[in-house]
């Protein structure tokens, strides 16, 4: 019968593995940083276009002071989800925008509803 091969002792402490280690490799590989970079621009333009429709809405609807104030309680919201679930602040944002999205979807159809019920 064979002699085992130990080939998880070298025979060093575990002191000696740690400073003998070769440093781990990159978390963020470089080809992650370049798509990134590439698509930020993207991005900003289309989050500086939602921003603007956003206020020129607010605005007509509830004047300057009400969309400063709507505006500014979304960004709260966004940093209250941020804070208490652990996401980034964009997915944070993606999350209010979903559910403002859905929202509103569930108020048309009840106003759809209610306008065949009563048969306006």
């Amino acid at each position: 019968m064979p002699t085992p091969i130990p080939f998880a002792d070298d025979g060093g402490t575990p002191a000696w593995r740690a400073r003998h280690a070769l440093p781990p490799g990159p978390q963020f590989p470089i080809w992650r940083f370049l798509i990134a970079a590439a698509a930020l621009p993207f991005l900003l333009a289309f989050m500086a276009a939602a921003s603007w429709l956003a206020w020129m809405c607010f605005q007509g609807i509830m004047g300057p002071p009400g969309a400063v104030i709507a505006l500014t309680g979304i960004a709260a919201l966004a940093v209250i989800i941020r804070r208490h679930t652990g996401l980034a602040l964009g997915a944070a944002l993606s999350l209010v925008a979903l559910v403002g999205l859905a929202g509103l979807v569930w108020v048309v159809f009840a106003l759809l509803a209610v306008a065949l019920v009563e048969g306006v």
